[in-house]
């Protein structure tokens, strides 16, 4: 079995392209992985729950030793341990040009 490199292991913080908020990129999962692009802001899964829908999930963040954060997945219908903090899909602000790309963006 081969365990996953350090450089593969947590989020990265950057800007949206589009709207230039602090965002968190990251590759979720294994086999099925999914680049996830999250709000950088996180808030109690209570906060977070009702503002989850078909295009815009939740996504568990915890935290490394090294001071970043690790993204997985989260599935709402288990029940959730102690008190998690957790990031949603990032959604540009209504009103932003689309294809606007912020000086030096990479993406």
């Amino acid at each position: 079995m081969t365990a996953r490199s350090k450089a593969a292991a947590g989020a990265v913080r950057t800007n949206c392209p589009r709207c230039g908020a602090p965002v968190l990129r990251q590759l979720v999962g294994r086999r099925a992985a999914l680049m996830v692009t999250a709000d950088a802001e996180p808030m109690p899964l209570a906060a977070a729950a009702p503002l989850t829908g078909p295009h815009r999930l939740a996504w568990r963040l915890r935290r490394l030793h090294g001071g970043g954060v690790d993204l997985h997945w989260l599935h709402l219908q288990a029940p959730v341990p102690a008190p998690i903090e957790a990031v949603l899909d990032h959604e540009c602000p209504p009103g932003t040009p689309p294809g606007r790309r912020p000086d030096g963006a990479l993406w």
